[in-house]
């Protein structure tokens, strides 16, 4: 398990008769299994010691197609998931009858977009394609932090990643907004998105830092009130 070379299982859950049932991967118009997102979790950190190992993540990579192609392996193991935690056009069908299917669907979200912008945050200065997409994936993250956030009971948000992934990620939108200013002015949309995003994720931490530490050094990182 250490270095992501086990096999992962069937995506299933536990048949009710295990001795006369044979565990079989749930198909498309099935409801998806309880263990989806573990499955997808595990292929994305596969992904991730392949990122490490090759450098891919610092501008010291050998190759820069080297991320464009690890990239598009990350996109297809995240469009390659169940049709109902899809990321774009989901089947929403199970929502109503299964209601972790909503919380797997961006609980997917944010582990897959925080994995591209490991990937992309520090080519984001050099290369449009990576600036662009860290962009994408930091917002989309966030994004979907924020809707499983409200989805979830407040015993639950002193989940690491809720706090980890919010620091990391408005962090990244913050000072490439920066950079952005910096460099001349910029649009309006962009401004509103940007400050939208980087709110919500301190509101987020503030109502977390009760019941994680994290929580409260980096509500503290992202803002400071004034002297």
């Amino acid at each position: 398990m250490t270095d992501c070379t086990a096999a992962p299982p069937i995506n299933c859950d536990i048949p009710a008769e295990r001795t006369t049932s044979l565990p079989a991967a749930a198909g498309p118009l099935e409801v998806p299994p309880a263990f989806s997102n573990r499955l997808l979790t595990y292929e994305l950190g596969g992904k991730v010691h392949e990122v490490l190992s090759l450098r891919a993540h610092t501008r010291a990579v050998a190759d820069y197609n080297t991320v464009l192609r690890l990239h598009e392996e990350i996109i297809s193991i995240w469009h390659g998931i169940h049709p109902a935690l899809q990321p774009n056009n989901p089947d929403t069908s199970w929502d109503a009858r299964y209601p972790l299917v909503e919380k797997q669907r961006e609980y997917a979200k944010i582990h897959a977009n925080s994995t591209l912008l490991t990937l992309h945050r520090e080519h984001a200065c050099v290369h449009e394609f990576s600036r662009k997409a860290a962009i994408k994936a930091a917002h989309g993250s966030l994004a979907a932090q924020d809707k499983l956030f409200h989805m979830l009971p407040p015993n639950q948000h002193r989940i690491y990643g809720l706090s980890r992934h919010s620091i990391d990620a408005a962090t990244f939108v913050a000072y490439n907004f920066l950079g952005s200013l910096r460099a001349g002015p910029v649009e309006l949309t962009q401004f509103d998105e940007t400050i939208m995003a980087v709110q919500k994720s301190i509101d987020r931490l503030n109502r977390m830092q009760g019941c994680s530490q994290m929580a409260f050094r980096g509500a503290s990182m992202l803002w400071r009130p004034p002297p």
